[in-house]
């Protein structure tokens, strides 16, 4: 009798939790390794990407995670070289295509004229294509494989439900990714 209690103490406890509003969402793509080119370096290949919220009830330190793990680490880059991390968000259904792209790049003014100055450098960046803007984005993250940052969701009007596809590119404003991921849904 005593370790049925327990059992249905742990499974009302796991229902509790997993039910609870501070429980992140997430969606996640798993992309298959090798679908680029012969000629594109691995590093732009796409195993897995995901889109997750973070934060409470009360909205205390609430963001939302976009993070892409790749099919090898990237590797020490020349300034010459470009790469980009993209995630492109459709939050309005009603107009065509998406409306923002999220963004972690290696890049420079030569490389990318949208770039911030200086030397070659990894940033973030948020184009918003209804109002033609772009803003950086301060929290991002690249260890390894992994490419990830965070962004408030005011950024990009905190919907609660949008569509979205990762990408990764090799020049600025490439028209056909290197690599690209099934279209998911997200909800917060």
């Amino acid at each position: 009798m005593f370790r049925i209690r327990v059992v249905l103490s742990f499974v009302a406890i796991g229902i509790l939790v997993m039910s609870s509003p501070a429980a992140a969402h997430s969606s996640v793509v798993q992309d298959p390794t090798g679908d680029t080119a012969d000629t594109t370096p691995p590093y732009y290949d796409i195993v897995k990407a995901k889109i997750h919220r973070t934060g409470d009830e009360s909205g205390t330190h609430r963001a939302i995670v976009f993070s892409m793990k790749l099919a090898v680490p990237i590797p020490q880059l020349a300034s010459s070289t470009f790469f980009a991390a993209n995630w492109l968000l459709d939050t309005n259904p009603a107009r065509v295509g998406p409306e923002y792209n999220v963004i972690v790049r290696w890049c420079t003014t030569a490389t990318h004229p949208r770039c911030q100055a200086g030397d070659a450098h990894w940033e973030g960046a948020l184009n918003d294509f209804a109002s033609g803007t772009q803003t950086y984005v301060s929290m991002t993250d690249i260890d390894g494989d992994a490419v990830t940052l965070w962004l408030d969701p005011e950024r990009i009007g905190s919907p609660d439900q949008f569509d979205w596809q990762g990408a990764t590119r090799s020049r600025g404003a490439q028209p056909i990714p290197e690599d690209n991921t099934e279209v998911a849904s997200f909800d917060r």
